[in-house]
């Protein structure tokens, strides 16, 4: 094995593995990303311990247990309006909220679906210090189950610890404690569309592993234990092009996502235009300011094609932007979009309350809402939780349906 020097060279590769929580001392590979050797190797609990890499050359792998990750279908023209869409496609229930970091993979499948990860905004933020206090910007961030390499049609259960790893490749998958990744198994293969016709289990897995029922009942593989910090590593060099690189939208290398101020940008370009045509006179003068406003309007038009791929003809910029602004001031004071607050405060309140059913009652401002439990008592909480918060809510018929209690909560969204 050789020194920790070698993260300087080209073509080494700095692999960060986060612990059990982020003030936990983190696991680190050195790998040549041109054959996959591992160069060094050890644990860092301070940045002395961490050898010295650029960003470009650092990668991080989380504990898949942090993030939930679903294969969706999501039709989206850009990465940015595909993350504005995914709170509201996990289980068809609102998760949104400024609390969840949404991170989209960059591939569809055949079906048009992607994987999408949700995890706590906070965490990823405190994942992200603990790598500055190692002095270390990792340029990208993938769970552990999305890069484990998978065939098709194939699942595998990776020990890893007190922990098993279950692999499903392009339809994702989850990290939980060995003893229950067995019992989870078929109702994630059930909604995340997954086609497993082989089953491959890890030896240190086996021993506490017993077979779940599932449609086919797939062949059952017994692997050899291996390497997991190598693999992982070999793997997040040339991660799938499936797995979601949590370092998107806000957490993204490059700062703070910005297209929501485009939209303003072209507005201001709008200005600069209208004062340099109206003010523009005969001769050199105004000569001068239309050549001006030509360049500002061509910059103008290159951002708003940016920020929207979609639009396929310009034909009045000016009127097309400001069409958009409206459009999204509408939409800012939708009554769906401002009951969020509301809905997640009282979720957090009551976590056993459900909610199965969102709808909203044109033209005005009532929102219904269908909450589900195994008892009655989080649902009555619930409605009280909302109007303690300051919402006009009515609930009304509390009744037992398919062993859950259901209940129906009128809510009058903030204007």
């Amino acid at each position: 094995m050789t020194s920790a020097g070698h993260a300087g060279e080209k073509g080494v590769v700095l692999v960060l593995f986060g612990a059990g929580a982020p003030d936990e001392p983190m696991g680190w590979v050195q790998i040549q990303a041109r054959d996959g050797q591992i160069h060094a190797h050890g644990i860092a609990a301070q940045a002395s311990a961490l050898p010295a890499a650029p960003a470009s050359r650092t990668i991080l792998v989380l504990p898949g247990s942090e993030a939930q990750v679903k294969r969706i279908a999501l039709q989206a023209r850009t990465d940015a309006q595909a993350r504005a869409g995914v709170g509201y496609l996990f289980e068809g229930s609102l998760v949104g909220g400024d609390g969840v970091h949404f991170a989209i993979g960059a591939a569809q499948d055949s079906e048009g679906h992607r994987l999408a990860a949700a995890l706590s905004s906070a965490r990823m933020t405190e994942w992200l210090d603990a790598c500055r206090r190692l002095g270390a910007n990792p340029r990208a961030i993938y769970l552990d189950f999305t890069l484990w390499p998978v065939e098709p049609d194939c699942v595998e259960v990776v020990g890893d610890g007190d922990r098993a790893m279950v692999a499903g490749g392009k339809a994702g998958g989850y990290a939980i404690e060995t003893a229950l990744a067995a019992a989870l198994l078929p109702r994630w293969a059930s909604q995340n569309g997954a086609r497993i016709n082989r089953l491959g289990v890890t030896i240190d897995v086996s021993r506490q592993w017993t077979a779940p029922t599932l449609p086919g009942q797939p062949t059952v593989l017994e692997r050899g234990t291996s390497d997991v910090r190598q693999t992982l590593a070999a793997a997040a060099i040339d991660p799938p092009d499936y797995a979601p690189n949590l370092r998107q939208g806000d957490f993204a290398v490059s700062g703070a996502a910005v297209p929501s101020w485009r939209l303003w940008r072209f507005a201001a370009a709008m200005a600069i235009i209208a004062v340099l045509v109206q003010g523009g006179a005969n001769g050199l003068a105004g000569w001068r300011d239309g050549q001006a406003a030509k360049t500002v309007l061509a910059a103008a038009e290159r951002d708003f094609r940016a920020a929207r791929p979609e639009v396929k003809r310009i034909v009045n910029l000016r009127t097309q932007v400001r069409a958009m602004a409206n459009s999204h001031n509408q939409a800012d004071a939708h009554p769906v979009l401002k009951a969020t607050g509301p809905i997640i405060s009282a979720q957090q309140a009551q976590p056993l309350a459900r909610l199965d059913e969102m709808r909203h009652q044109a033209p005005g401002r009532t929102i219904i809402l269908r909450f589900s439990a195994d008892t009655a008592q989080p649902l009555e909480a619930l409605a009280a939780s909302m109007r303690a918060g300051g919402s006009a809510v009515e609930s009304r018929d509390l009744r037992p349906e398919n062993g859950r209690y259901i209940v129906e909560i009128q809510l009058e969204s903030p204007s």
